[in-house]
């Protein structure tokens, strides 16, 4: 089970609402100008595969699709929805996954105020995409 928080002013708070399973795609650092943008653009505005030219896969028991850049893809099917606050907890059900083993890369995160062990890679306005630190 994973669950993720989607806040209520994203166009994907309207969409995971009314489907029932999902793909959660987790970028590498070769996706970090395209998780900025995706992250900072509304597909109220955007077709963001269009506009990034975004290759996407096949999934195996979700009809939605994956990213094929994606170090790994997360075919789930949602579990149960709650409200809290301004956001939507949503918790799925894994059903197949995917990890690209060849993409050796580290993952992207949403990097929060306290850039303490982290490394910030792309940025635009209160935005920050990056990695844990590296010791190597």
């Amino acid at each position: 089970m994973l669950a993720i928080a989607i806040h209520n002013i994203n166009a994907s708070y309207e969409l995971i609402q009314k489907t029932d399973e999902y793909v959660l795609a987790v970028p590498g650092v070769s996706l970090v100008r395209e998780a900025l943008y995706c992250g900072t653009v509304s597909m109220r505005e955007a077709d963001k595969v269009r506009e990034l030219n975004l290759q996407l896969l096949n999934s195996r028991e979700v009809k939605t699709p994956g990213l094929r850049k994606a170090l790994a893809n997360i075919e789930m099917v949602k579990e149960d929805s709650i409200r809290v606050g301004d956001h939507l907890l949503v918790v799925g059900r894994a059903l197949d996954f995917r990890v690209n083993e060849k993409r050796p890369e580290l993952l992207l995160l949403s990097v929060g105020p306290d850039l303490t062990g982290y490394e910030v890679l792309a940025r635009k306005g209160i935005h920050r995409i990056g990695t844990v630190k590296s010791d190597r």
